[in-house]
């Protein structure tokens, strides 16, 4: 089953325990970016993911609901997220479909 994202809503964007593959330290010092596709490639948009202080490797960032209100329901679109720290980079290409949100936690 495919992830969503919301449409007109802010979606939370959150990378937890990133580490080295070569020894499993956690990188707390990483850059990392997204980037928001749609099914033909074209950009939608794209931001930056914070450092969560003293935590082990968690970074996050939000996309506004203002970018999310020309989603189309229903479609497929590519979130990527790519994470560079000196030489090393990991790269994640994750499919979502849009949709509205079903209810309201308030």
């Amino acid at each position: 089953m495919l992830k969503s994202i919301k449409i007109n809503a802010d979606n939370l964007i959150e990378v937890d325990k990133l580490r080295l593959s070569a020894d499993s330290s956690y990188v707390n010092d990483a850059t990392v970016a997204w980037t928001l596709e749609d099914s033909e490639g074209e950009s939608v948009s794209y931001g930056s993911l914070a450092y969560v202080a003293s935590s082990d490797g968690k970074y996050q960032g939000t996309i506004d609901d203002s970018v999310l209100a020309s989603l189309t329901d229903g479609a497929t679109y590519y979130l990527t997220i790519t994470a560079t720290q000196s030489t090393k980079t990991g790269r994640w290409r994750i499919p979502l479909i849009a949709k509205y949100d079903e209810g309201c936690d308030g």
